[in-house]
């Protein structure tokens, strides 16, 4: 559950093809967790089989204009993580994440075990 937590909250998913896609999450060198919180993506990601590990630091710009570092990580591609895209969050492939309703009815239905 971290892991579907962290890909709904702060991951991106990343086009690939119609049959498998990576997953990435980006987080602020502003704050000390950032790190900890980034490795521990990885580390759940490793857990089901994933390859993934930080990459090259970028650069944006937030809302008010100003220019924020970022960590970034990156998991290798499967067709895995598109099922959990599509099947267990419901998630199209022609909308990205954040423009689209999750459809996981099936967690609330979840044992608490």
């Amino acid at each position: 559950m971290y892991l579907l937590g962290a890909l709904v909250s702060d991951g991106s998913f990343d086009r690939r093809n119609g049959t498998s896609t990576s997953v990435s999450i980006s987080l602020s060198t502003k704050y000390v967790w950032s790190e900890t919180f980034g490795e521990a993506f990885c580390y759940y990601l490793g857990m089901f089989g994933f390859k993934a590990g930080r990459i090259k630091n970028s650069t944006s710009k937030n809302q008010a204009g100003e220019e924020i570092e970022k960590m970034n990580w990156k998991s290798s591609a499967s067709p895995l993580m598109m099922w959990i895209r599509n099947t267990l969050l419901g998630l199209k492939l022609d909308k990205s994440k954040s423009n689209q309703p999750l459809s996981a009815d099936w967690i609330l239905k979840m044992t608490s075990e």
